[in-house]
């Protein structure tokens, strides 16, 4: 297989992981109030692109974008680990990225609190889905093609 396709496969798994990211972080922000969502899109704080007036079409997709980079670079950086351990480290990568960026909501007043433990679990929560997600469909490339 050519490392184009496999760059596309896996850039595949994480538009399809990052739009159940979105689609749960959505879910959680329409049913609890907390700004979850809003997070997962926000762009204030990026200069230049935070002047841009996308809306949540041009936004969702920006996010996209981050997920395709993600799980082709994640995919390389755990690939090397052993097996039976990858689903975990998929799980735990995605959760420490999403630990990583939910102290961004300081940085806009439409983003929950910094401080607000609900509205981190609901995040944390989805970057672990994302993460389970992202290793079924990397793996399950991987097995498909030793097959």
């Amino acid at each position: 297989m050519s490392c184009l396709l496999k760059l596309l496969k896996r850039s595949a798994a994480g538009v399809i992981a990052g739009i159940l990211l979105g689609i749960c972080l959505k879910s959680f922000e329409l049913i609890t109030g907390k700004a979850v969502y809003t997070l997962l899109l926000n762009i204030d704080y990026i200069p230049l692109v935070s002047d841009w007036e996308l809306g949540e079409g041009g936004e969702f997709l920006l996010h996209l974008m981050v997920s395709v980079v993600i799980a082709p670079v994640l995919h390389y950086l755990l690939s090397h680990w052993h097996k039976e351990r990858e689903t975990v480290l998929y799980v735990a990568g995605s959760t420490v990225i999403g630990a990583a960026y939910y102290p961004v909501t300081i940085l806009s007043e439409k983003t929950p609190a910094l401080l607000d433990p609900a509205a981190f679990l609901l995040w944390i929560s989805a970057h672990v889905l994302y993460g389970y997600v992202l290793a079924i469909l990397l793996i399950y490339q991987e097995e498909k093609r030793s097959e």
